[in-house]
């Protein structure tokens, strides 16, 4: 008798909702600026902890903007910037 309700538990924790959250790529959100690599050259870098309020904003339209310019490694969030991600080449593409 104690495998009878052994197998209805199973059969009630292992039941799935019918809701299946939508797919992302995981990239699409609010992202602020933490490190900066400093590498001198040959590969051995390390990424460094800084202050700033440098974000940027990748959105599910294949766009994204930046308070801050993303040509250069600045940490200053002076100027904003914007571009278009382009899936097929992998890459993007910036106004700099």
């Amino acid at each position: 008798m104690p495998g009878f309700w052994l197998i209805i538990l199973v059969y009630i924790v292992s039941c799935r909702s019918d809701y299946t959250k939508p797919e992302t790529n995981g990239i699409i959100s609010e992202w602020r600026l933490i490190e900066l690599l400093t590498d001198p050259g040959d590969e051995g870098g390390l990424f460094i902890p800084v202050e700033s309020q440098k974000q940027i904003t990748i959105l599910d339209n294949d766009t994204f903007s930046s308070n801050g310019e993303l040509c250069d490694r600045s940490i200053f969030a002076d100027s904003p910037a914007k571009g278009i991600i382009l899936e097929d080449v992998k890459c993007y593409y910036l106004d700099c």
